[in-house]
């Protein structure tokens, strides 16, 4: 077979011209070994997606069934299907009494933005009474800083 464009000699199947580089208008056939592949059928003979994800199981290889948000009803697996020796539920709980710390008081007093984060932290952990107390001394040391800065005003704009 000649190319129809640069006019040289090319192999019969050739489908781009090894000199020029152009179509020679032979249709492209698939590899030998492709036309041949068995596709593999699950037991509900669905065809096989090789993009699906295999149905999650829990660790006596029942299915998992999810609520409405994603998560699994299986209280030893989280959203992601990674198996946990303990419940979900019960992991976040601390074993920290909740007691309040003077020192840390003190610091929210002097620094109230660090009595709001630690309030905040200690209110996501369930330590509600030392959130409480952070978050306390905060509120009070802004009101008091804001109450001496008014009556400083107010003093400087008379005697001043």
């Amino acid at each position: 077979m000649f190319c129809r464009t640069c006019g040289k000699e090319i192999i019969d199947e050739a489908v781009i011209c090894p000199y020029c580089g152009c179509l020679t208008g032979v249709p492209q056939q698939p590899p030998m070994g492709q036309l041949y592949v068995k596709q593999k059928v699950d037991p509900n003979n669905e065809p096989y997606n090789p993009y699906a994800n295999p149905p999650m199981t829990d660790q006596n290889g029942n299915p998992v069934t999810f609520d409405r948000y994603g998560n699994p009803n299986n209280p030893y697996m989280d959203r992601y299907g990674h198996h946990n020796t303990t419940p979900i539920n019960q992991q976040n709980t601390s074993s920290e009494p909740d007691e309040v710390n003077a020192g840390l008081v003190v610091l929210s007093v002097f620094f109230p933005i660090v009595g709001i984060v630690l309030g905040i932290t200690n209110q996501n952990c369930g330590k509600h009474k030392s959130a409480k107390a952070y978050i306390t001394a905060a509120v009070i040391s802004w009101v008091g800083w804001f109450f001496i800065m008014f009556m400083f005003g107010i003093f400087a704009a008379f005697f001043g």
